[in-house]
C-alpha cells in the first residue's frame, strides 16, 4: 500500500453571529491562536466602524467579539440597511490580508 501525505484542512477560524437583544448582535471570532489577538480587533473595529473586545473563555480559548449594528445608506436606492452581522465582512478581512484562506474560514449560521 502507498502512504500518500494528505493534508486535511479543517477550518481553523470560525465567524458566529448571537443574538443579543431585539436589533442588537454580537459577532464571535474563534480561532486564530498563533497570531496577535489584539492587533486583527484593532483592525477589525477601525474598517467595521464597530467595538469589539476579547474575551477568554476556559473552553475555546480567547475569542474575538464585534458588537454593535450600524446602519448605512445606499443613494442610489435610497434604502437604509443594517450591518448589525459582521460575519462576512471578518471573512473578508481575514483572506484580504492573508490570514487564511478561504478553505480555513467556517462562517455558521444563514447568510
Amino acid at each position: 500500500m502507498d502512504q500518500f501525505d494528505v493534508e486535511i484542512c479543517y477550518p481553523r477560524i470560525h465567524i458566529r453571529n448571537h443574538q443579543r437583544t431585539a436589533r442588537k448582535t454580537i459577532t464571535s471570532i474563534q480561532g486564530p491562536v498563533d497570531l496577535d489577538l489584539h492587533k486583527i480587533l484593532r483592525a477589525l473595529r477601525k474598517l467595521l466602524a464597530t467595538n469589539g473586545t476579547i474575551v477568554h473563555d476556559e473552553l475555546y480559548g480567547d475569542i474575538i467579539q464585534l458588537q454593535g449594528i450600524t446602519c448605512q445608506f445606499l443613494s442610489m436606492c435610497n434604502v437604509f440597511f443594517f450591518l448589525g452581522d459582521k460575519r462576512l465582512e471578518a471573512k473578508r478581512f481575514f483572506i484580504a490580508h492573508n490570514i487564511a484562506k478561504e478553505s480555513e474560514i467556517q462562517v455558521h449560521g444563514p447568510e
